[in-house]
C-alpha cells in the first residue's frame, strides 16, 4: 500500500464487497494481490464483509479464505449469516408463496423449481439446469 492508500485505509469503518464482477476475476479467483488488500484492511480493523446472489455456502467460502469475521450477505440479501453459519436475518417468502409455486410448476419440465432454505438448496426433480449449478 501506498501512504495514501494507507491514509485513506486509517479512515475506512468497513467495506463491503460483491463477488461476481467486483472481488472475483472472471475465473471465479481473488488475485493474489486482492487477497493482500483485503487481509491487511482485516488487519488495520476495517470492517470487511461479502455481499452477492450467490447462496451462503459460496459466499462463506470466499469469506473464510480473506479472513473476514463476517458477517456475510447471501441470496441478495435474504440471508445475513456468520462465518459459523448462524442465521442473523433472513426474509423468507410466505408460506403460503412458496406453496403456490410449487404447486404451479412442480411437474412442468420447462421449468427448473429449487428453493433455499438457510444454507440448504431443496432441488424438487434434477435436470440438466440444476446440475449446472
Amino acid at each position: 500500500m501506498t501512504d495514501a492508500s494507507r491514509a485513506g485505509a486509517a479512515k475506512l469503518r468497513g467495506v463491503a464487497l460483491d463477488l461476481d464482477g467486483t472481488l472475483l476475476r472472471s475465473d471465479h479467483t481473488i488475485s493474489a494481490v486482492t487477497l493482500q488488500v483485503c487481509r491487511q484492511l482485516i488487519a488495520r480493523g476495517v470492517w470487511l464483509t461479502l455481499a452477492s446472489a450467490r447462496p451462503p455456502e459460496s459466499v462463506r467460502q470466499f469469506g473464510e479464505s480473506l479472513g473476514s469475521p463476517g458477517p456475510w450477505i447471501a441470496l441478495n440479501g435474504a440471508v445475513v449469516f456468520t462465518p459459523d453459519r448462524r442465521i442473523i436475518h433472513r426474509c423468507a417468502l410466505p408460506r403460503d408463496i412458496v406453496t403456490d409455486i410449487l404447486r404451479r410448476y412442480r411437474d412442468r419440465n420447462d421449468v427448473s423449481v429449487n428453493i433455499y432454505s438457510g444454507f440448504d438448496w431443496l432441488v424438487l426433480r434434477h435436470d440438466p439446469r440444476s446440475d449446472a449449478e
